[in-house]
């Protein structure tokens, strides 16, 4: 029999133990729902899994921004193997759903929406998902490129280009003004600057007159592989050649740093940013559903 118990530090080896990523980015997001936090525990008191909510940069805007909707990302992880995975996963699950009810009704005017991920081929998940009342909303492709010393070819870009470890104070409110020009919302500062802390962090920015213009976000995935993420040029420079050089700039600082794949994500029906990533030798890999659950809500049938 599984029980939940609000977390402690005294979990922290069994989460490492059980997904140092995810201990990784725990310990970094100071942003969490403190009330959403659990370990689950078997009846000899032996760890079975963890869970707890974060808020999306969209959230972070409820109190701010009228926006069509505001979402609140669910983590949940049962020790896979035990005799007690589903009966652990779905405490978890169902205690997220709780804590997100709590969270709405401080909010009964404004749509926000519970988030997470299945892999589209992880069809047992994605029916345990469903029976929860999830529904799968968007594609996302995660799309990888072989690095090398030969690169696509692309002429010099009229800009700036550097990468460093993190943003000087004074470039953090240009770079949010940037971001939220290209994306609508700016990206959280927190989960940014948790990017970069840890191994491979980096941001690589193109300035034109001192103005960051685009930047790529990098961070490890593995000894091999590189994400290139929250890739974006604000409006008026775009179409011009400069993503395609500032991704080509952080390719070779990827390389020479002994990466041998970058490896980011794109929703899949964003076209134009599809093309370009294959353009730059990028190939589909893997397939990603986007779940929301969000159970009052009238979604239209297809």
């Amino acid at each position: 029999m599984i029980r939940l118990l609000p977390y402690e530090d005294k979990y922290d080896g069994d989460v490492k133990a059980l997904s140092a990523r995810e201990f990784t980015e725990l310990q970094g997001r100071k942003q969490y729902f403190p009330e959403s936090f659990f370990a689950a525990l078997d009846e000899n008191d032996v760890f079975s899994g963890f869970c707890y909510l974060y808020p999306d940069a969209t959230f972070l805007q409820v109190e701010k921004r009228e926006l069509p909707y505001y979402y609140i990302h669910g983590v949940f992880l049962a020790v896979p193997g035990s005799p007690e995975e589903v009966e652990c996963t779905a405490l978890l699950l169902e205690r997220l759903q709780e804590c997100y009810e709590d969270i709405r009704e401080d909010y009964p005017r404004k749509r926000i929406i519970l988030r997470t991920w299945c892999r589209a081929g992880a069809l047992a998940q994605l029916e345990f998902l469903t029976g929860f009342g999830f529904r799968a909303m968007n594609v996302t492709q995660v799309m990888e490129k072989v690095l090398s010393e030969e690169f696509t070819d692309s002429d010099p870009a009229p800009v700036e280009m550097s990468l460093k470890k993190e943003l000087a104070p004074e470039e953090i409110p240009d770079y949010l003004s940037a971001n939220e020009n290209a994306f609508s919302v700016p990206d959280s500062m927190e989960e940014l600057k948790l990017k970069l802390s840890g191994p491979g962090g980096g941001i690589a920015l193109a300035k034109k007159e001192g103005k960051i213009i685009a930047s790529v976000t990098v961070w490890e995935e593995d000894n091999e592989t590189a994400s290139t993420e929250n890739i974006f040029c604000v409006d008026r420079y775009r179409n011009r050649g400069i993503t395609t050089a500032l991704i080509l700039f952080t390719h070779r600082y990827l390389f020479a740093a002994g990466y041998k794949k970058a490896r980011l994500t794109v929703f899949g029906d964003n076209l134009p940013a599809m093309n370009l990533y294959l353009k730059l030798g990028y190939e589909i890999t893997d397939v990603i559903l986007e779940m929301h659950y969000e159970p009052d809500y009238r979604h239209k049938d297809f």
